[in-house]
């Protein structure tokens, strides 16, 4: 029996095969995942491992797609039900509406997410219906990189820039969440315009402003939300800064966005 804390419990049915990609997708943002058909070898009791993470993991998702419920995956999510478990159901096909209705209506009454088609955003979606892994959540992980693109010199920032595109240990959903969340509120255009609230010298805001505008696309370029706080900054019309918006704009060509002809 393994002896991991999971941040996430699988529960499909055996004949949906794109499971495994989304499993994938989640260990590359730094969660523990338990997928039956990956993490029980052969050999092994089938449902022992299955029923204690039951009891421990973080979020159980559940999975329904054009195969319905499997026997074990119907049993596995009503006992998750009973267990009063954190479950997310994730729509990977579409299911007959019988199935919808199933488990006390799980998919037809709760907000699911849709990832029937595994993309960019549908994955930051799960993400972000997930929430941060064990090893981040509780933690100020990120407050030092924020700090450091504040306050740190030009030379610390680049350190965090080139940390940023070669690090496979981020948290990208958690730490994009935190850069949108800098650049639209304290070191917005407003803030710059606004003398009375501004956090730091007017001067240095835009500087700042670039630097986190760099990070993000590094971080996470592709999702809806940084591909519009992004575009925003190369218009001339919405920020007002030139080198801003030069850097913007570089930062988009080197990463070879797929939206570098709109920006």
């Amino acid at each position: 029996m393994p002896n991991t804390e999971y941040d996430v419990l699988f529960l499909y049915n055996e004949r949906e095969t794109s499971v495994s990609s989304i499993a994938n997708e989640l260990r590359t943002n730094g969660y523990r995942v338990f997928i039956w058909r990956e993490d029980v070898q052969y050999g092994e009791k089938i449902d022992a491992d299955e029923t204690t993470i039951l009891r421990t993991s973080t979020v159980v998702l559940a999975f329904l797609g054009t195969k319905g419920w499997g026997p074990n995956h119907i049993k596995r999510v009503e006992e998750a039900r009973r267990l009063e478990r954190r479950i997310i159901p994730v729509l990977i096909g579409q299911p007959a509406d019988t199935d919808l209705l199933a488990v006390n209506g799980l998919f037809k009454d709760n907000r699911y997410v849709d990832v029937r088609k595994i993309s960019h955003d549908a994955i930051n979606k799960l993400i972000e219906a997930i929430g941060a892994p064990l090893e981040d959540r509780n933690t100020s992980r990120y407050d030092e990189v924020i700090r450091t693109l504040i306050d740190g010199n030009d030379d610390q920032r680049a350190s965090i820039l080139y940390r940023i595109k070669t690090a496979d240990d981020i948290y990208r959903g958690a730490l994009a969440g935190r850069l949108r969340r800098e650049i639209s509120q304290r070191f917005s255009l407003a803030k710059e315009n606004d003398l009375s609230s501004a956090t730091r010298d007017r001067k240095k805001i835009a500087s700042i402003r670039s630097w986190m505008i760099s990070c993000l696309i590094w971080t996470d370029a592709e999702s809806d939300e940084s591909r519009q706080i992004l575009l925003n900054h190369v218009d001339a019309g919405y920020e007002q800064d030139a080198v801003v918006q030069y850097w913007t704009l570089a930062g988009l060509y080197l990463k070879q966005v797929s939206y570098l002809d709109a920006a």
